[in-house]
């Protein structure tokens, strides 16, 4: 009989790159630098104790001023999630709250990744 083998965070954010992290201090300018190469990517704003704060990705900077602290552009709406939650209530989830993005951490608060509504939906289909 075969194992069955549930779609969990875990399993998708170990497929992907780490996010980019940045200071909260950091101003737009060098964080939109830092996207350019992954236009897709997600930059997970920490503070001085490593501490989220929030995200941001490159669409969202736009017509934002590059002198700016990130801290004054990021969201900080998006949900945790810890790693060993299946695919499909996170998916749920995320419509429910109207968020784009989900972090993924674990019980300790160790942040293993980032994931979107996009990568959720790819997972679902696999």
């Amino acid at each position: 009989m075969p194992t069955v083998r549930l779609r969990t965070l875990r399993r998708v954010v170990r497929g992907l790159a780490p996010p980019l992290v940045v200071s909260t201090m950091a101003p737009v300018g060098a964080v939109i630098e830092a996207l350019a190469s992954s236009p897709q990517a997600t930059a997970v704003v920490v503070d001085v104790s490593h501490t989220v704060r929030g995200t941001v990705q490159l669409r969202e900077l736009v017509g934002a001023d590059a002198d700016v602290a990130i801290e004054r552009v990021m969201a900080t709406h998006d949900p945790v999630m810890e790693p060993e939650r299946d695919v499909d209530s996170a998916r749920l989830e995320l419509a429910a709250r109207g968020a784009d993005r989900v972090l993924v951490a674990t019980s300790d608060g160790d942040l293993l990744g980032v994931l979107t509504r996009t990568d959720l939906e790819r997972a679902a289909r696999r």
